[in-house]
């Protein structure tokens, strides 16, 4: 895709709290520099790298209860997102499913 003004990229007010100005909540220029940035992470090789998520995935399953009982899997799903997100993009976890006391990044915060 090289035209990114042909896409409706979603509500943009609505989802910029949580989305900020990246590739999913941005047009035009933003858009087009947030694309050109990220291009270099979904080259092929990478994308074979779905073992990372698959990992994480496993990691993030491992602590939901099996009783049934009902919990807040935001706070896991945040983690999750960020421990997958770092060993990605910069090949090594921050490991915040093991480690409760890493905390959670200012963003997320702000929205519960």
């Amino acid at each position: 895709m090289t035209d990114g003004n042909r896409y409706v990229h979603g509500c943009l007010e609505l989802m910029s709290k949580f989305l900020g100005d990246g590739i999913f909540n941005s047009d035009g220029e933003i858009w087009s520099s947030t694309r050109a940035l990220l291009r270099p992470q979904f080259l092929k090789q990478r994308i074979s790298d779905l073992h990372i998520f698959e990992f994480h995935t496993n990691k993030l399953l491992s602590l939901i209860p099996e009783n049934g009982e009902t919990f807040d899997i935001m706070e896991l799903w945040y983690r999750f997102t960020l421990d997958a997100a770092t060993a990605f993009l910069f090949g090594e976890s921050v490991n915040s499913l093991d480690n409760p006391k890493v905390p959670q990044p200012p963003i997320y915060l702000s929205l519960k």
